[in-house]
């Protein structure tokens, strides 16, 4: 949870020098980045141009979209961004694992990781984080950067903040992982004060909240949030374990005194900022949206003129007589026009155009735009292929994988696997887990992705193991056809390819009996064999002496007749 800090013991005056220099520095860096997200926010989402003119007005109602002259983009980016967020963190089954870092796990270990996995799931399906993460996942693949806040709750555990383009700024650290967020925001009066309590807002803030009847209450104040490392030891919370500080101020007209809101220490990073590829030096990252720009703009530039052509087509220019007013000539259906003689209305311009081959353009523009996007990939993921066999749509769906597959590895590490040990720090402060067994003291548990985008991943290795598998049992039987025992098989660890499927196609681990238990029970099976087969022996060895013993009295009795 984050640590409250005394406002009377922080060098508040220090403090926003340094946040507003900073936030200047950080504005002069993200300004390229910006003005290309401002280009692909007004082909693809025009609802995210008030936040990157002013991420801070309270006007950002009315007519949005003028600009764009047809829907595929935006559908193509939400069946992408809802599809991608479906097949990664789906609500109603198992997208992850625990496990042990390069260890197997016995029966207890397994119980506690997979118990612990549903308390995390059980947290995240309670969360908003259903609704946050696919409308995320938009600005994710269309401007290469997705961020939301990971806020700590003592009611609720936590919940999560998205940010959208505009409204916030970020910086790297040495590693090239984010450390920083700065974001700016509004909130009312009202808010203001029950968020933060009446003393530690600035004076104006005051005023406004203290007007009769309340009429001060929905007064917009703008203000900024900024996230960093304590690296000047401007935060003095005094646990060494918070190297983060939190600091919340005004950023409105007073210039008499801006009001720190607050001031808190972190133990970890509480924001989650991940990209879809990033160019070194540049903290943010680029995305499909700007791939697809220059298809954008092709596009409304030839639906333009299609729909040109067509209202030509359907109302061409006339000509008529002179004198003649042009309400006079009847141009709807059934009109008549009084003419006198030897006049005509005839049609000013031949008007030829064919418009097949345009309309076949920007059928193939729309499928490329889809395509960029993403939205081919969750189709041909869901099966769904037009006029395609079952091969030929499989071999689309690799293509696509190995397309999109860099990203994807980054949004497990920048996203899934930081999100999962929120969780866990949640779980943990409030008491939900599990018993911590012995044989976890000091251990590392990492997060497995097992949703259905990982699994169809793993389906190339699967099919691989399974087509080897094939063939080394053909070269047994050549072996045994040629009179040779069937050696080759001792080249296949069938254990290990049976758990390997089972692990690709999304088998849970309780369904599989535990190594060491399944070796002590062929280990059993092996003496019990053993032991049958010794007593086998042992009876065989006595049936051969009753035998013998039998066929030695018979001969000594047939002597003795013969005597």
């Amino acid at each position: 949870m984050p640590v409250p800090t005394l406002l009377r013991d922080v060098d508040t005056e220090s403090l926003l020098r340094h946040c507003e220099k900073r936030l200047v520095q950080l504005d002069d860096a993200r300004r390229p980045w910006l003005d290309f997200c401002y280009q692909v926010a007004n082909e693809l989402l025009p609802n995210r141009l008030p936040y990157l003119l002013d991420p801070q007005s309270d006007q950002r109602g009315g007519e949005q979209n003028s600009h764009v002259c047809d829907s595929v983009g935006h559908t193509a980016l939400a069946t992408a961004a809802a599809g991608i967020a479906s097949a990664t963190m789906p609500r109603t089954s198992v997208w992850f694992e625990l496990a042990l870092r390069n260890q197997r796990d016995n029966d207890s270990v397994r119980v506690f990781l997979d118990a612990a996995r549903d308390v995390l799931l059980s947290l995240h399906n309670q969360s908003n984080a259903n609704f946050v993460f696919p409308e995320c996942n938009k600005e994710w693949i269309a401007f290469g950067t997705g961020v939301v806040l990971f806020m700590e709750d003592e009611a609720r555990g936590f919940r999560l903040d998205p940010l959208t383009v505009g409204e916030y700024w970020i910086a790297e650290d040495q590693y090239g992982e984010v450390d920083t967020v700065y974001r700016k925001f509004t909130m009312t009066v009202g808010q203001l004060v029950a968020e933060f309590g009446i003393d530690r807002v600035s004076d104006s803030t005051r005023n406004e909240y203290q007007k009769p009847d309340g009429g001060g209450f929905d007064t917009i104040v703008r203000c900024v949030h900024a996230i960093e490392p304590d690296r000047d030891g401007k935060n003095p919370d005094p646990n060494p374990d918070h190297p983060w500080r939190s600091v919340y101020y005004e950023d409105s007209g007073d210039k008499t005194r801006k009001g720190v809101l607050a001031v808190r220490g972190y133990d970890h990073f509480p924001a989650l900022v991940w990209r879809a590829s990033r160019l070194p030096g540049c903290a943010y990252g680029y995305g499909a949206g700007h791939d697809v720009l220059p298809h954008l703009i092709r596009l409304r530039k030839m639906v333009y003129h299609y729909g040109n052509a067509m209202a030509k087509k359907a109302d061409p220019p006339v000509s008529y007589p002179a004198g003649m007013n042009q309400h006079e000539v009847k141009m709807l259906p059934g009109g008549k026009s009084a003419l006198a003689n030897g006049q005509k209305i005839e049609q000013a311009l031949r008007i030829d155009i064919q418009l097949q081959e345009l309309g076949e353009e920007i059928q193939k523009t729309r499928q490329d735009i889809r395509d960029v996007l993403g939205a081919t990939l969750v189709a041909s993921l869901r099966n769904i292929t037009r006029q395609m066999t079952a091969t030929e749509a499989e071999i689309r769906t690799k293509q696509d994988l190995n397309e999109f597959l860099p990203g994807l590895a980054r949004l497990d590490a920048e996203l899934h696997a930081p999100y999962i040990a929120m969780l866990w720090r949640v779980a943990e402060t409030l008491g939900m887990l599990p018993d911590l067994p012995a044989e976890l003291d000091n251990q590392p548990i990492d997060p497995q992705m097992v949703s259905p985008l990982a699994l169809r991943q793993r389906e190339g290795e699967s099919s691989a193991m399974l087509r080897w598998v094939a063939q080394v049992g053909e070269m047994a039987k050549a072996q045994m056809g040629a009179g040779m025992p069937p050696t080759v098989i001792q080249n296949a660890n069938l254990d290990e390819l049976a758990r390997r499927l089972a692990r690709n196609g999304g088998v849970p681990a309780v369904c599989l009996t535990d190594m060491r238990q399944m070796m002590q029970m062929r280990a059993a099976q092996a003496e019990q064999a053993l032991a049958e087969k010794q007593a086998a022996a042992v009876q065989q060895a006595a049936d051969v002496g009753k035998t013998v013993s039998e066929a030695a009295r018979n001969e000594g009795s047939a002597q003795g007749k013969a005597a």
